[in-house]
């Protein structure tokens, strides 16, 4: 699936206004990382509530340096902006392909106008969930999630880590809160991420 007409377009005028550039390798990951989270901030300012984000492999790892993502219900695909950006010297991918990647992590961009305005790009804020659009809690879901991941421990034999347990809690309930997800697609998400982390195959 290719990206809109547009939306290319606003990346046209994005590499126009911030060009590509030509960086040590020691740098390069960062200068792409910010470069590209601008052009993510400057689509979601034109094209809003469309779903486009960040994304990172999994919560341990950091957000994408060349690529935009985007989450459409239960799916998140993935466009590669930029190859060989581990030179220093990126080049530009002219019209690229879109992967399916819904085992990985989608994270929100806060949309802003970057060309017209400042260069620097934006740190990412979750949206807030307006009044009344939240589902009602449920102690039967949060029941159902703990006995996933009780599983999880039981079948990996790691020491139980509370830590990890409330931030895929929290994004369960974030996805099906502010994520447009149901409560069973954000649940096999991120169990099935959380099981990821100690090597267990989703759920």
């Amino acid at each position: 699936m290719k990206l809109p007409t547009a939306v290319l377009q606003t990346r046209d005028r994005y590499v126009a206004a911030f060009p590509l550039w030509n960086v040590p390798v020691e740098q390069a990951d960062d200068t792409a990382r910010k470069w590209t989270l601008g052009l993510i901030a400057q689509i979601n300012w034109e094209h809003p509530n469309q779903g486009y984000g960040s994304k990172r492999a999994d919560a341990g790892r950091p957000l994408s340096k060349d690529s935009v993502a985007q989450q459409i219900g239960g799916q998140i695909l993935n466009w590669d902006m930029l190859s060989g950006t581990g030179t220093g010297h990126p080049i530009l991918v002219p019209n690229p392909d879109s992967l399916d990647i819904s085992d990985q992590l989608w994270e929100f961009v806060q949309g802003r106008d970057i060309i017209g305005h400042a260069p620097t790009p934006p740190t990412p804020v979750p949206p807030q969930p307006q009044p009344g659009t939240c589902p009602p809690y449920q102690d039967s879901q949060a029941v159902q999630f703990g006995t996933a991941v009780n599983d999880a421990y039981r079948e990996s034999g790691a020491a139980v880590d509370a830590g990890m347990i409330a931030v895929y809690a929290m994004r369960c309930q974030w996805d099906t809160c502010c994520g447009g997800l149901t409560f069973d697609q954000a649940y096999h998400k991120q169990i099935s991420a959380f099981r990821a982390e100690y090597g267990l195959p989703p759920l």
